[in-house]
């Protein structure tokens, strides 16, 4: 009986030293156990005091570091690697937080400032590489090329390294854009025009969709479910294409039955004009019909103070005093003007020299825009006494 006793109390009192060097311990487990780093971790309830006690009865006590010999082992130290967002998407920048905790399997501890874990993010198109801050956080930002995993590793001396990844994937296309052509359209009444839409996702990749359209003035022209657009009055519309919210258009001028162009708008170039006493400066003017069309015009030139300046009927104005002047360019009802500044002297001349060579390239340009076109021109090319 007192060797039973005996044998009792020693057991007591081994689970009681054993007890007693797990109280130094730096560490508390989530599992009943304590342990510091280079310690045993043991456990702190009386369930646990007991299964522990018979366990290392029988076993005895485990001697290396993260390896079980029965009852319980050594602490095992590694990084845990919280990616935000997890998943994140090509074609556009997302911005990424990686967070870095210490783990020992049990409990998770934030990373110090001190520590700065190095992090690496691989994968998907991406590459780049930092150190977390005092928070254990890395901030960067992932621009994904193609669909796959970003890999995140966070790296610490004395810790297994921690991983993590993120999820790429390509969003679905989805149609963005529909553009109609012809844009601009004008057709006699009675006739029809054809257009086409040209659906495209967010790519640019042609897409799939099915088009409704329609006219905004059906009293002018209506257009069937095929893009027929069909003329019944003299007027203008526009016509879409639409799908959804998506949409595009096109803008569509309706002539009467055997309208005639006519002058509509006349227009001088160039607009202004400086030059000095003796010069000589050509203009020309641009006629449009009612469709802004070129159109043939005779024109008659004047100018409103001819002791400034006196222009000829081919548009040839020539300087004789200082001042100002407005010449216009008239056929009936319809006309255009231009001002013109004239100075006594030379002084400036280089600078007008310059601004009337520019303009007399417009007016060069203007005019093969005309011919190509087949509207005769009141003005010919030539070499004049201009500024130098």
């Amino acid at each position: 009986m007192n060797k039973k006793l005996n044998i009792a109390l020693l057991g007591v009192l081994a689970v009681f030293l054993i007890i007693s060097t797990a109280s130094a311990a730096s560490a508390t487990y989530l599992d009943d156990h304590i342990a510091g780093v280079g310690t045993m971790a043991h456990p702190t309830s009386n369930t646990g005091i007991a299964v522990c006690a018979t366990c290392h009865a029988t076993l005895g006590s485990p001697t290396t570091s993260g390896v079980s010999t029965g009852c319980h082992s050594y602490p095992v130290f590694a990084l845990k690697v919280t990616p935000n967002p997890t998943a994140v998407t090509t074609g556009s920048a997302t911005a990424e937080t990686i967070t870095v905790y210490r783990s020992d399997n049990v409990n998770v501890t934030n990373i110090t400032a001190a520590d700065g874990a190095a992090v690496t993010l691989s994968g998907a198109g991406v590459s780049t590489s930092g150190t977390t801050n005092s928070a254990g956080i890395y901030a960067t930002s992932v621009n994904p090329t193609s669909a796959g995993t970003i890999n995140a590793v966070a790296t610490l001396t004395g810790f297994n390294d921690g991983t993590a990844a993120i999820t790429v994937t390509t969003p679905a296309p989805v149609l963005t854009t529909i553009t109609v052509t012809p844009a601009t359209a004008t057709l006699v009444q009675g006739n029809t025009q054809g257009f086409t839409a040209s659906p495209k996702d967010q790519y640019g990749n042609p897409i799939a969709a099915a088009i409704t359209w329609t006219s905004s003035n059906v009293t002018v022209g209506t257009i069937d479910a095929s893009g027929n657009f069909n003329a019944l009055a003299a007027g203008s519309t526009t016509i879409t294409a639409a799908n959804g919210t998506v949409s595009g258009s096109a803008s569509v001028t309706v002539t009467a039955l055997g309208e005639t162009p006519v002058l509509t708008t006349i227009t001088v170039s160039p607009a202004t004009a400086n030059l000095s006493v003796g010069r000589t400066k050509s203009f020309v003017a641009i006629t449009l019909d009612q469709f802004n069309q070129a159109i043939s015009a005779i024109i008659s030139w004047a100018s409103s103070n001819t002791s400034v300046g006196t222009i000829d009927s081919n548009g040839k104005f020539t300087a004789l005093s200082a001042g100002t002047t407005t010449i216009t360019a008239t056929n009936g009802t319809i006309s255009g003007t231009a001002a013109i500044t004239v100075s006594s002297s030379h002084k400036g001349d280089h600078k007008g020299h310059k601004n009337n060579y520019e303009e007399d390239n417009h007016k060069l340009v203007q005019n093969k825009v005309n011919k190509q076109k087949g509207v005769k021109t009141e003005i010919e090319d030539e070499n004049e006494n201009e500024d130098d």
